[in-house]
């Protein structure tokens, strides 16, 4: 087994992006887990090669990481992974709304996303998700960050924020990136609110269809957008794992 030198913290803190002819990636920093990195695939670039990803794993090995997470998946783009020995951890469901038509939305007051809220919306994201899902300050970063626009939306009460969003535009697609509602304040139409919302903007700046994913698990959020219009896409996305300790560098 080859040895690895161990980076420091703050090496491991930054983020990197790597190129490989024509391809693009992210390594990042997981959630705030001091030695788990997440690749994802940039989708301006081209599909995901087997030298490509080893590129990923060895930049990720070497500064230290010793689990990478990916972001979701498409079907297409699993075999270079599953070649260096990533695992399916997690399956999601992916369901496109062709915004024809768009929902109105219950008479909640919006407000923009402003900084001053920003730990209010991380707990309110913390009590609406399983662990491993709940988003930190960086991952919250990267929702606003994965498109070339974005908007978030947040409804609060005398307490603070309960209910948040964030829309993402690239071209003529929308991405519902984020969404969580306090589970004390679930079942009231907070969630349809900030969808509707999502999906007129989305609509008005000339996006043709609008995409969200969740657990197949999370069934009160397939509820939801299923009755906003939402439909199912055939092919889910997956999210895969590999522990690196033991390792050999990729070639």
């Amino acid at each position: 087994t080859t040895s690895h030198p161990r980076f420091t913290t703050s090496t491991m803190a930054r983020s990197s992006t790597l190129a490989w002819r024509g391809e693009r990636f992210r390594v990042t920093p997981w959630r705030g887990v001091p030695m788990t990195a997440q690749l994802a695939v940039d989708a301006r670039g081209a599909h995901p090669s087997v030298a490509g990803v080893g590129r990923c794993v060895a930049d990720a090995t070497e500064r230290g990481f010793d689990r990478i997470l990916t972001a979701a998946l498409h079907r297409d783009d699993l075999f270079p992974f599953v070649h260096h020995g990533f695992e399916p951890v997690e399956e999601l469901v992916v369901l496109a709304h062709d915004l024809i038509e768009v929902p109105v939305a219950p008479a909640y007051r919006l407000r923009s996303f402003r900084l001053r809220y920003r730990n209010e919306v991380l707990e309110v994201d913390q009590r609406s998700f399983e662990e491993f899902w709940q988003l930190d300050s960086g991952g919250l970063d990267e929702a606003f960050g994965a498109t070339p626009r974005a908007r978030g939306r947040l409804i609060r009460d005398a307490g603070g924020v309960v209910a948040y969003s964030v829309v993402g535009l690239a071209g003529a697609e929308a991405f519902i990136q984020r969404l969580a509602v306090d589970p004390a304040h679930q079942g009231v139409g907070l969630g349809r609110a900030l969808t509707a919302d999502a999906l007129g903007w989305a609509k008005i700046r000339s996006a043709r269809v609008a995409f969200v994913n969740t657990q197949a698990t999370n069934t009160a959020a397939l509820g939801l957008y299923e009755r906003l219009g939402f439909e199912r896409r055939r092919a889910p996305l997956t999210v895969m794992e590999l522990h690196l300790a033991g390792r050999d560098t990729p070639r």
